[in-house]
């Protein structure tokens, strides 16, 4: 059911616009279309992901990211929408509340220190920053 907390829109920020889908700040999304609601697929290791239809074309979104575009008031085209707590079941993970949003070296460094490099970046966080080779210099520069 739908609690009294939670807010529906129709989708605004998302890669393209989709009419016909309205989302909730908790990840519940319906589809006008179908009049049925979608549920997420696991992709893992934990995010969900559905797939739109826009003109007859299929896209897959992940339902965090279109949550966060339009829950998140700091969002802005360019940015990333992290999890803050990647252990949370589903639907829960893809709550507003478990959600925040950061550029690319906010999602390089909470990979990091989450363990989910995929074993390609080795070193050490010191003040939030991934000590290592290139990326090091890389995440310097643009701090």
């Amino acid at each position: 059911g739908i609690r009294d907390s939670e807010t529906w829109l129709e989708f605004r920020r998302v890669l393209f616009r989709s009419p016909g889908y309205y989302i909730t700040n908790y990840g519940k999304i319906y589809s006008t279309l179908t009049h049925n609601w979608i549920e997420g697929k696991l992709k893992p290791p934990y995010y969900y992901a559905i797939e739109l239809y826009c003109n007859g074309v299929k896209y897959k979104q992940y339902i965090h990211t279109i949550v966060g575009r339009n829950f998140l008031p700091e969002y802005q085209p360019g940015l990333n929408i992290l999890h803050k707590n990647e252990n949370l079941s589903y639907p829960e993970i893809n709550y507003y509340t478990n959600l925040w949003v950061g550029n690319d070296k906010d999602n390089t460094v909470d990979r990091c220190k989450k363990g989910r490099s995929g074993g390609w970046m080795v070193g050490k966080i010191y003040d939030g920053i991934l000590q290592t080779g290139g990326l090091w210099l890389w995440l310097k520069k643009n701090k």
